[in-house]
């Protein structure tokens, strides 16, 4: 109900308000102003208090008065006249307002529930990265464009082959009405052949998303952190890129194929080449920074690529370079650190500068967190050794343990070789039972090495040209290269890299640049929801996203029409939190449409 105001022009062109008490209705589908009651021209209530009236008025109607605090004994005569005048007319509050056919309850259908919210925050990423544009300016029609955001995004959200990919977008996800695809989705086939494309343009597109980062989070490029992995074929050895190797996944019974990548500070490649299985990292090094176009890098290299000829390289091309040294064992300082160093994480560090010439700068670290960890280790190594040798001594009391003179010190023996990491450590002896080919005891003792070896854990020393850099800010750039450890390790177990099951060699190669594509959208997430104050891994993440589902409700009016509806879920909080990083609308994206079975 609703009081409604009329303005009159009278004959002698005055005007004149009158009002009416109106009520909202649906005649024909059409909403309609049905007025109940005529209330004059004189009516004394004031507007502010036309609200009130209206309450009091259906309360009394429907037998709910309501609470009067505050006694007015003009409201009071008008509720009761409206009242009274409404009940002698025969109105009913609760008679059908809407004479449109109702819902049929029993024959409402949801027909399908589809993941949307990986698919929305992956669109806005290659959106930012400018995905379509440079793929539009390397000649690819608007249809290549969609499958090339599919292949992309599928690698983010439902890891695996194109066949995998295929199904999941038929059968799970909502990419089709979102790329505008339902009513004419690509095939099988349009989908490798879009991979093929995107590897045949694979170092203009590694270029162009690598300057866009830097547009995007405004970093300047300075630091080279180059890493070389592989991962596993179901398949068989092929001359060109599939050989047998040392598998970094412990899978030496199958053939490998290779991946090198140089990543920024930034976290964000700067080059990527595949090559074949069986070639190693001093290989790559050389061919990776000619490639890298970034004028005079800062190489962060690990002991395992460090080789003496990739430093003579470097330095006949004048890049700086940082490295954890080969085989240096630095005694133990006897003096106090020259400074300490904490990272964000709250790890701390010891640093002595031990050594600086005019083209390398030397610093000892001792590493708190790797010092802990290899006095655990070695403790419980120790725990083992000693709780053995126990053991056998006990044993030598027991008639039915092992008690034979010869076989008690082969039994040492194997015990040494099985501990080897700490048994230098222990003087060993066993001694003969007089008179016996028994043994009497199983002794052992510590020597200056039990200690020696708990005072020297946890120091490494890093070397650098970098002459002007502070020792902390050698070790910080140094143990930024667990980042690219960890990019890695996104590529094999979150973004499905491995195991790769296609025969083809350029289906191969497609396969693994697809993926490193999806790390450039997964690593922009993050560090959007990094500035945010929130660390999460992109399983974490994407298994959050995936759990916002669109859902398409058929809804039968009669048997000759129906409506669809098509909502998306409500987020979540942590889904919430992702889409205002991402920047993306907070909506439910409702879509109606209404269906008429003649047609």
């Amino acid at each position: 109900m609703f009081i409604r105001t009329k303005v009159n022009t009278l004959k002698n062109k005055t005007k004149k308000a009158s009002f009416s008490l109106c009520e909202c209705r649906r005649v024909n589908g059409q909403p309609k102003q049905a007025t109940l009651l005529n209330l004059g021209a004189d009516f004394p209530i004031k507007k502010d208090k036309w609200s009130i009236l209206i309450e009091r008025v259906v309360g009394e109607i429907k037998h709910h008065p309501v609470s009067v605090f505050e006694q007015d004994e003009q409201m009071d005569y008008q509720v009761n006249r409206i009242v009274r005048a409404l009940k002698d007319m025969g109105y009913n509050p609760y008679a059908v307002k809407d004479d449109r056919t109702p819902v049929i309850f029993d024959k409402v259908e949801d027909l399908e529930s589809r993941t949307i919210g990986g698919e929305r925050v992956v669109n806005k990423a290659l959106s930012l990265l400018g995905f379509d544009e440079m793929l539009t300016s390397l000649g690819f029609s608007d249809l290549q464009k969609r499958i090339a955001h599919m292949l992309v995004a599928s690698r983010c959200l439902a890891p695996g082959n194109e066949t995998d990919t295929y199904r999941w977008l038929h059968q799970r996800s909502s990419l089709f009405p979102l790329l505008q695809l339902d009513d004419n989705p690509p095939s099988i086939s349009s989908l490798y052949r879009v991979g093929d494309m995107l590897y045949t343009h694979r170092e203009t597109l590694i270029k162009k998303l690598f300057t866009q980062s830097q547009s995007v989070f405004g970093f300047t490029p300075c630091i080279a952190f180059y890493d070389l992995t592989n991962t596993y074929h179901y398949g068989k050895q092929d001359d060109e890129l599939l050989a047998y190797g040392r598998s970094k996944e412990k899978r030496s019974n199958r053939v490998l194929a290779s991946i090198a990548m140089v990543i920024d500070d930034s976290g964000f490649p700067t080059h990527a080449e595949i090559y074949k299985g069986n070639i190693s990292e001093r290989k790559t090094l050389e061919k990776a920074i000619k490639d890298i176009g970034i004028e005079c890098p800062t190489v962060i290299m690990d002991a395992r690529i460090s080789t003496k000829k990739n430093i003579e390289f470097l330095n006949r091309k004048g890049i700086k370079w940082l490295r954890i040294e080969r085989n240096k064992k630095q005694p133990p300082p006897k003096t106090k650190p020259d400074s300490t160093h904490q990272t964000d994480s709250g790890s701390a560090y010891s640093l002595w500068e031990v050594s600086q010439s005019q083209e390398v700068k030397r610093v000892l670290v001792q590493s708190g967190p790797r010092k802990q960890a290899r006095d655990n280790h070695l403790k419980r190594e120790q725990e083992k050794l000693e709780e053995e040798l126990t053991r056998l001594n006990k044993g030598l009391s027991n008639p039915r343990c092992m008690r034979d003179y010869l076989q008690i010190v082969e039994k040492v023996g194997i015990l040494k070789k099985k501990h080897q990491k700490v048994a230098y450590q222990y003087d060993i002896e066993v001694t003969p039972l007089k008179d016996s080919d028994l043994a009497s005891s199983v002794r052992f003792t510590r020597n200056k090495d039990y200690d020696h070896a708990i005072a020297k854990s946890g120091y490494y020393v890093i070397a650098t040209t970098q002459t002007d850099w502070e020792a902390e800010q050698m070790v910080h750039y140094y143990h930024q290269l667990g980042d690219i450890e960890r990019t890695f390790r996104t590529l094999k177990s979150e973004l499905g890299l491995r195991p790769i099951v296609h025969q083809r060699v350029e289906r191969i190669k497609a396969h693994l640049f697809i993926t490193i594509l999806a790390y450039y959208v997964v690593h922009l997430v993050r560090m959007r929801l990094k500035a945010k104050g929130i660390n999460l891994s992109w399983d974490d993440a994407g298994q959050e996203l995936l759990m916002q589902k669109r859902t398409t409700t058929k809804i039968h009016e009669n048997k000759n029409r129906y409506h669809l509806l098509s909502k998306d879920g409500t987020l979540s909080p942590i889904q919430k939190i992702i889409y205002e990083a991402m920047d993306l609308p907070i909506s439910n994206h409702l879509r109606y449409r209404t269906v008429n079975k003649e047609e």
